[in-house]
């Protein structure tokens, strides 16, 4: 009983630690890229983000949470929602994908054709860790889920600036 008590806790203090701490670094650094972008290249980046959330949530369509308050969850069933979701997010980026030029033409921003079609690429990369989510979800382990959104904030931010810097100041986009 103590085990599990203490197993809770740790999960319950990851949990925390990962959704706050990575809400403070997400709000920092958006904070930051507001101030070095110029708002038109700000509001491009979080208009392709609006497509990927609500991507991301046709993806997963609830199963990662019926996967974690499931009492047995058999490897069958974990693989059938891995190929599911893997499925449904290539279906949507090449959706997406052909859509791009039309985006493109609607916001009258040329450079939302190859920019979104890199963005979306975010829908299949999720959708290939919803299971290992699920799995460290239903073992209390939120330190590998914690970690790795930090690395992904981090990570996402340096390509920003990357973009920013390098091509878009150098004029190599063109």
């Amino acid at each position: 009983m103590k085990r599990l008590r203490e197993s809770a806790f740790k999960g319950v203090m990851w949990n925390a630690f990962g959704t706050v701490g990575s809400g403070v670094i997400n709000i920092i650094l958006t904070i930051i890229l507001s101030r070095i972008l110029s708002p038109s290249d700000f509001g491009i980046i979080e208009l392709l983000i609006i497509f990927s959330i609500v991507s991301d949530s046709f993806v997963d369509a609830g199963f990662s949470q019926s996967l974690i308050r499931e009492k047995e969850v058999t490897e069958k069933d974990l693989s059938t929602i891995f190929y599911f979701n893997l499925g449904v997010s290539l279906i949507l980026y090449l959706l997406l994908y052909n859509l791009s030029p039309f985006i493109a033409s609607y916001y009258d921003e040329p450079l939302l054709l190859w920019l979104s079609r890199l963005v979306f690429l975010t829908i299949i990369f999720r959708s290939l860790s919803l299971v290992q989510i699920v799995h460290f979800s239903r073992d209390l382990n939120f330190k590998p889920i914690a970690l790795s959104s930090f690395i992904g904030i981090i990570i996402a931010f340096v390509i920003t600036l990357f973009w920013q810097i390098i091509i878009m100041e150098y004029g190599l986009w063109q």
